[in-house]
């Protein structure tokens, strides 16, 4: 775990900070991508199997909204009554002051929204080296996320004709126009994590308008649906956006009964690449004021960040490497965790220290470590609050087409398991409840699919050790093992992506009615 940086490294680095400054701006010129719109832009478009958008010419991929049909290879005696297609609308970031860059853009994407359908919003806000051009990578995972999304809507009889609809937040996160990464990319961090800083409240307040003009009710399958997900320094925009609006909405909350959240039913943060403090100064409010959650409060805010410091017997047993490909030589733990070093997510662990390092000298811990590197200890109970790692993972790859076929996309309901577990034990663990278990969500002897949650830490050294999660709070800040989420930019899990759908489409927590 990373220390705090010595004279030697800090001198390194505030010289690598200086020869950055000169060659990359703090604030780079940002470009539109998706400014096409008219009446090529009204066709149904297709993407290949694995969910990229093809730069040939005529193909109007580069429209701000565009409907994408999932009817590629619909099997013969396929269901007619389910919907196999979903929108995606851009809305791109930058100026002086922050601003969208094309309000065309924003007008489009109301007219979507406008429908009386029910609709099942998903946000996704990429983060460094990305941006919203044609081909980006990222795109494509929105892609992805979307096409399981459909699925799990069609799973469900009370979302089948819901509207699904994909808004993809640009910024100006890369250095070059086409996304590549190069060495000096890498460079512009500062440029980067401040420009991710500089628009969060701007992107914040456009997400909090987009939610009022659905009708969110948490648990509620009959309301309308939103999630909203930042990766990287995406994730940056997200915990500094909403820390100034989440303790405000603290000050005036006592207790009794669920905490709405701050920005349609929930905020996922991937591996994100912010300080500690944009979580911890929320703990420590919740403290002060001695607030109680009632046991059916659903988490709204949960960061996941692939961490290392696990305990080598879990790690071993969870991960391939122990698996049936490598029997010949069973490793042993130590062995084990020297080989998952290159898997959990290095970036925030230990670049954003030296990053934050660069851009606010040696401050406090708070400061320069990732929240979900943070870890709590009994004498300064902040930071992580669950760990998550999967028990059984699906056959198949977490692909674009894949996403749609009904047999590899399974996703069960999940209602209601949260208030159990909390009854039975302070200290949870979703491997404890009773059978079936509640993240058992695929359970054909071909897909049969395990996530494992627990209110505790398992760390290296300390089997249940301490834990920051307080009284049913609904800021949830969690490790991952990297059997889930591999490194920073390996978060296309199709396990992952049905517990957060199964957070916001279903009702873990008992939440609606509210009692």
């Amino acid at each position: 775990m990373f220390a705090n940086p010595s004279s030697t490294h800090r001198f390194v680095w505030v010289y690598i900070a200086l020869v950055a400054t000169v060659f990359l701006p703090a604030s780079a010129k940002a470009e539109v991508f998706r400014a096409r719109s008219g009446t090529e832009c009204l066709k149904v478009l297709k993407l290949d199997a694995r969910g990229f958008e093809s730069r040939e010419s005529g193909v109007p991929h580069d429209c701000m909204t565009a409907r994408y049909s999932l009817d590629l290879d619909a099997p013969p005696g396929s269901r007619t009554d389910l919907a196999r297609s979903y929108s995606l609308s851009f809305i791109e970031y930058g100026g002086t002051p922050a601003d969208r860059l094309e309000e065309r853009q924003w007008a489009a994407l109301q007219r979507i929204l406008a429908t009386n359908k029910k609709k099942y919003v998903v946000v996704f806000i990429h983060g460094w080296h990305h941006n919203a051009n044609i081909g980006d990578r990222d795109v494509q995972r929105m892609h992805v996320f979307l096409s399981y999304a459909r699925s799990f809507l069609n799973q469900r009889a009370s979302y089948r004709g819901a509207e699904l609809i994909g808004v993809y937040i640009g910024w100006n996160a890369s250095v070059w126009r086409q996304g590549y990464l190069s060495p000096l990319d890498h460079l512009s961090y500062r440029a980067k994590k401040s420009e991710s800083d500089r628009i969060a409240k701007k992107v914040v307040s456009d997400l909090s308008e987009i939610s009022a003009l659905l009708d969110i009710q948490p648990g509620n399958p009959a309301a309308d649906k939103m999630l909203v997900v930042g990766h990287s320094f995406g994730g940056n925009i997200l915990a500094a956006g909403l820390k100034n609006d989440i303790l405000q909405d603290l000050q005036g909350y006592n207790g009794g009964t669920p905490l709405a959240p701050p920005l349609g039913d929930m905020v996922v943060m991937l591996n994100p690449a912010s300080e500690a403090r944009n979580l911890i100064d929320i703990q420590k409010l919740v403290r002060q004021r001695r607030l109680k959650f009632p046991i059916n409060q659903a988490p709204h805010w949960m960061a996941l960040t692939s961490t290392d410091d696990w305990n080598a017997e879990e790690y071993c047993a969870k991960t391939s490497e122990n698996k049936e490909g490598r029997s010949e030589k069973r490793l042993l733990p130590e062995e084990c965790l020297e080989e998952s070093e290159a898997k959990w997510d290095t970036a925030t662990g230990n670049a954003f220290n030296y990053g934050q390092v660069l851009l606010n000298g040696n401050g406090s811990k708070e400061d320069y470590t990732a929240l979900g590197h943070f870890l709590p200890t009994r004498e300064y109970p902040y930071g992580t609050t669950h760990d998550l790692t999967a028990i059984e993972g699906a056959k198949f790859r977490t692909e674009y087409w894949n996403g749609i076929k009904a047999d590899r996309s399974v996703c069960d309901t999940a209602q209601e398991w949260l208030p159990e577990l909390r009854r039975a034990l302070n200290n949870w663990d979703t491997f404890y409840a009773s059978e079936p278990r509640p993240t058992k969500f695929a359970r054909s002897a071909s897909m049969e699919t395990e996530y494992q949650l627990r209110a505790y830490l398992y760390r290296r050294s300390i089997k249940a050790t301490y834990s920051a999660r307080y009284n049913n709070e609904p800021y949830w800040n969690v490790r991952t093992l990297p059997n889930l989420i591999t490194d920073h930019s390996g978060f296309m899990s199709y396990m992952l992506m049905c517990m957060l759908n199964q957070f916001v489409l279903d009702d873990p927590a008992g939440t609606y009615p509210v009692r």
